[in-house]
């Protein structure tokens, strides 16, 4: 609305925090983490963490993920893109995972306006070190103060949870 403050994120579009954002009424974020992990061998699917097609990835080899395991989150995901159709041209191709992982965000912003909180949530569920700030996000929405034991999540928004307390609609 005109007289309250639209907040923007800069660097901050990865898959899980475009919910979370979105729930804390974030107006704009912009990125481009979608190709600097690309540039680690990660790949996004819709609402996740990042995984590793290369065997690049620093002391992750947790984090690295099989062709199965690909097509599996493809079908949680409901993500189908054609950067993804061959997996042997992710593990390749830095520019392959590159659009691939701008198609999952397109993917994410567009099911965010279609998935509703629950689905979303069994989709992020284990597969982002994220998880737990949602679900106290979800609690926040509902009723109206950060718990005291969510300390992670009140250092993500700088705010001391014993004082924090949910903006009041003008």
């Amino acid at each position: 609305t005109p007289d309250r403050a639209r907040l923007h994120c800069f660097g901050m579009g990865n898959p899980p925090l475009m919910y979370l954002f979105q729930k804390l009424n974030v107006y704009s974020l912009d990125s481009m983490g979608w190709l600097k992990v690309a540039g680690y061998g990660n790949i996004f699917f819709p609402f996740t963490r990042a995984y590793n097609v290369t065997y690049k990835s620093l002391g992750q080899t947790d984090a690295f993920v099989s062709y199965e395991e690909i097509e599996r989150l493809k079908e949680i995901t409901g993500h189908r893109c054609r950067f993804c159709d061959d997996p042997a041209l992710l593990t390749k191709s830095r520019m392959q995972r590159a659009v691939h992982n701008l198609a999952a965000l397109l993917d994410t912003v567009e099911q965010l306006g279609t998935l509703d909180d629950t689905s979303i949530l069994q989709i992020m569920n284990g597969r982002t070190a994220y998880y737990k700030f949602y679900q106290e996000v979800c609690r926040f929405g509902r009723e109206g103060h950060l718990s005291h034991s969510s300390s992670g999540f009140a250092d993500l928004l700088g705010r001391d949870t014993a004082t924090a307390q949910r903006p009041h609609p003008q």
